[in-house]
């Protein structure tokens, strides 16, 4: 799981956030959390604190790397469905924006990748196998993985003939 404390302030730099505002957004963070995405990916919002009454802490949680404004969209949809939220943002969302943020630390410490799709897989295989442009370290660890996938997919022919 990867980890990603951000500083979140409302894209109009002239919008307090008001105690009111600041509840609204801790439960949106819960109920984006609750969606499919956000469960399928292990992905949480959470507000943290606040920084004054402009800014506000969150931490996003997610098991694979994203990329923090990208990934706010859902947090964003959530409050800009809330009805006291709408009235408020209605002329403070310049370009269209609803936050702007900051990212402060990155939690790379427990960073591994735990999900890839098959394309994804697959292509990775094919640049194992055909990359020519590799550094010398990545292109050890490319020959290391390159003979374990021979190895699963020897094995794999086999018992697939004992069938």
């Amino acid at each position: 799981m990867i980890s990603y404390k951000l500083e979140v302030s409302m894209a109009d730099k002239n919008l307090k956030i008001t105690n009111q505002m600041y509840d609204i957004i801790c439960d949106c963070c819960n109920q984006a959390s609750q969606t499919i995405v956000a469960k399928r990916e292990k992905r949480t919002y959470t507000v943290t604190g606040r920084k004054d009454e402009y800014t506000l802490y969150l931490t996003l949680t997610s098991r694979d790397a994203v990329l923090p404004n990208r990934s706010l969209s859902t947090l964003t949809r959530k409050v800009t469905a809330n009805e006291y939220m709408q009235k408020i943002l209605e002329h403070h969302t310049p370009n269209g924006c609803v936050f702007k943020t900051n990212l402060l630390h990155e939690d790379t410490t427990t960073m591994r990748i735990t999900h890839q799709t098959d394309t994804e897989i697959v292509s990775e295989i094919i640049s194992i196998f055909f990359e020519k442009t590799m550094s010398k370290k990545k292109l050890e660890l490319a020959s290391t993985a390159a003979e374990n996938i021979r190895n699963i997919v020897i094995q794999y022919l086999n018992d697939k003939m004992n069938l």
